[in-house]
């Protein structure tokens, strides 16, 4: 019942306050998510969020226990993020600094002969 009449209001706002509306709704949902960053235990749709996988994708890794998770009654799963987070920077490639960064194609050992031959060169002269 108050539903129905929750929808004949928004029916009647004009325009200019329809945009108002969808805007304060749109800053709601920000609101909501950055609140539940702040949980420290995740539920299912939260973990969803948080980790950008779809239900599907969620459910698989749990599944097949590829990604921690917790069931406390046996049914519902739930994510410590701690957790989540160290799953989510597992396998983490290196960095490559200008110092160490070499052109694809070459190796190590062609730049250490290279250097070789040129400090060759300079010393004969």
């Amino acid at each position: 019942m108050e539903q129905k009449n929750q929808q004949r209001n928004v029916k009647n706002l004009c325009p200019s306050c329809l945009v108002k509306l969808s805007l304060i709704q749109g800053q709601l949902s920000k609101l909501e998510s950055l609140l539940s960053s702040l949980k420290a235990t995740l539920n299912f749709r939260e973990a969803c969020l948080y980790t950008g996988l779809s239900r599907s994708q969620l459910y698989k890794l749990t599944q097949s226990n590829r990604i921690p998770h917790h069931k406390p009654t046996g049914r519902m799963l739930f994510f410590n993020k701690q957790e989540l987070d160290e799953w989510l920077c597992q396998n983490q490639k290196g960095l490559r600094t200008e110092e160490n960064q070499e052109p694809e194609g070459s190796n190590s050992e062609n730049n250490e002969a290279e250097k070789n031959i040129t400090s060759l060169k300079f010393a004969t002269l």
